[in-house]
Formats: C-alpha cells, sequence, structure tokens
C-alpha cells in the first residue's frame, strides 16, 4: 500500500511510520498505517479496507516527502553509488529517483543494471550510466506500464544533460 507521495507501508517499519507522519495526521490514523506496515501483495490487498478511509492532504504528503522520504533515500543512494555526491546535480537527481523507485538492491538478474551503474558512477561516466538506466526498461511490458518506461526515459534524459551548472540559490537544501 502506498500512501503520500510514493510512501510505500510494505517498505516502513511501524516506527518509521510513527515518526514520519507524527503530529500531521490523527494519532489514530498512524496507528493503522502503522499496523499493516510490511504488507504486500495478497495480504496488503486484505489489509486494505483498514486504512482506506486515511485521507492523506496533499500539504501533509509534501511535507513528508521533502523532509522525511527524500532525505533518507538521498543517503540510501550514497551508499548504494559511493561518490554519487561528485556527479552533476541532475545525475544525482536521476539516481535518487533511481533508488527511491526501484530500492538500492544489486543482487540478482533484475538487478543488473543497478549493480552496474554503481563502477560507473566511480568514473563519472554519465553515457555509460544513461544507458544502464535505459536498458532496465526490459524490465516491463510496455503495453502494461507505459509510465514507468517514460520514467526510466526521462531519468536516462536527465543524466545524459546533466552537465548543466546551478548557481548555490538553485538549489533546494534538504
Amino acid at each position: 500500500m502506498t500512501i503520500g507521495i510514493g510512501y510505500d507501508l510494505a517498505h516502513q517499519g511501524p516506527a518509521t511510520i510513527r515518526r514520519d507522519w507524527a503530529g500531521l495526521l490523527p494519532d489514530t490514523d498512524i496507528e493503522r498505517l502503522a499496523a499493516v506496515s510490511g504488507l504486500a501483495g495478497a495480504r496488503a490487498r486484505a489489509a486494505l479496507p483498514r486504512v482506506a478511509s486515511v485521507v492523506v492532504p496533499f500539504a501533509v504528503a509534501r511535507k513528508v516527502f521533502y523532509l522525511r522520504s527524500l532525505p533518507a533515500y538521498a543517503v540510501t543512494t550514497r551508499g548504494a553509488y559511493p561518490g554519487v555526491e561528485a556527479l552533476p546535480a541532475d545525475a544525482q537527481a536521476a539516481l535518487l529517483s533511481l533508488v527511491y523507485n526501484r530500492g538500492a538492491g544489486k543482487q540478482g538478474e533484475r538487478r543488473r543494471e543497478m549493480a552496474a551503474i554503481g563502477p560507473l558512477v566511480a568514473e563519472d561516466d554519465l553515457a555509460g550510466i544513461a544507458m544502464q538506466i535505459r536498458a532496465m526498461k526490459r524490465l516491463w511490458d510496455p503495453r502494461v506500464l507505459p509510465g514507468l518506461i517514460d520514467h526510466r526515459e526521462k531519468e536516462a534524459q536527465l543524466v545524459e544533460h546533466a552537465r548543466r551548472a546551478y548557481a548555490p540559490d538553485e538549489f533546494a537544501r534538504i
């Protein structure tokens, strides 16, 4: 189950849910969300009626996204791809988006491109990183998930054109 802006309850522990949403949603709603933490697939579908009435206002979702999710995934991205902070800002953003969407795992056939990106980050090989992001599109049927395939393409383009220099006041510091 996903709430807010991509906040996947299957990948958040109860303590994290309580911390992230404290003071932003009613305590009773937070406890209902914490109770379905870690559930996925059929178990999540079965539990959905217990949380279907929880309302997350967009302003609250944005606050959690910017103040909790993005900083946490930035740490995960740096752990997955040491040296990412030396890449141009747009390439960093694309890899953060990738990790936010797919996680940081690098094991197994479905994760081979994720693993291949690591050495490319260390080499500052933007073209290679973009190529690996595009190669991930093999994983999804374009008739079923065209939006996801388009998202990967946009990430690849962001990396390819990541040489833009930003002024310090153009950055959003989290």
